[in-house]
């Protein structure tokens, strides 16, 4: 949702026995979204109601670390709320064979396990790994980079700072 008005209409909006999911995008937003209108919108997701009875809805808020304030205070019990935050998960080892098993690489049980302990299933390195191995065909030469990577301090610090960890002025100090 682009526009607070538009957001407000489609909460309210709907036909009998319909079943909708709002979804407004902070993540996407040109400018970045200040965590009180993150919580207004969660605010308003609980006043507003459809208009018209017999139709289901929710409402779901993507954002991204710059609102960990938020969602700290929501998921704390700190703010009363009826908002049920969903955090994206990392792989497991299970997880991460089925990814192995549709996209067909990293076959052996051992180079799995070796792919799980070097990426600790998150997606971001399992996508690099996926990339790697495009580009090199080789699943152990893959396994041998990854190693690497996690050796170089550079690479570590980008990573730390992708994943939101820098983000949040709890653990950023």
């Amino acid at each position: 949702m682009g526009k607070p008005s538009v957001y407000k209409l489609e909460l309210t909006g709907g036909r009998p026995r319909e079943r909708r999911v709002v979804i407004s995008d902070f993540v996407n937003y040109r400018e970045p979204v200040r965590p009180e209108t993150c919580r207004e919108a969660v605010d308003l997701a609980e006043r507003l109601l459809p208009a018209t009875p017999g139709v289901t809805r929710a409402v779901v808020l993507v954002t991204d670390p710059a609102q960990l304030a938020l969602w700290r205070s929501l998921l704390t019990g700190t703010e009363p709320t009826s908002a049920a935050p969903v955090v994206l998960r990392k792989h497991d080892h299970r997880s991460l064979r089925g990814w192995a098993q549709r996209i067909n690489m990293f076959h052996t049980e051992d180079r799995l396990d070796r792919l799980h302990e070097l990426t600790g299933g998150w997606p971001l390195l399992v996508d690099r790994a996926h990339r790697l191995h495009e580009e090199l065909g080789d699943p152990d030469e893959v396994l041998r980079r990854l190693a690497d990577l996690r050796a170089d301090r550079a690479e570590a610090r980008a990573f730390a700072e992708v994943t939101g960890v820098y983000a949040d002025p709890l653990r950023r100090d």
